[in-house]
């Protein structure tokens, strides 16, 4: 399905448009202030998708 696709709204006359695909349905909202989501061991993470030290450690931050 196309609705996980992210088009850059940039002018495309020189490059290719640069599409990125997106699946937010396992992402977690951060209280404010915060910049690590600590897992707990009974939730579900993106394997295929997701940092091998971010699975073992079980921290998720904006950069993993």
């Amino acid at each position: 399905a196309a609705r996980n696709f992210l088009v850059s709204s940039e002018n495309f006359a020189d490059n290719a448009p640069l599409v990125k695909l997106a699946d937010f349905g396992l992402a977690v909202n951060l209280a404010p202030g915060e910049n690590v989501h600590v897992g707990v061991e009974s939730e579900a993470i993106a394997v295929r998708w997701t940092a091998p030290e971010s699975i073992a450690q079980g921290h998720f931050s904006f950069a993993s």
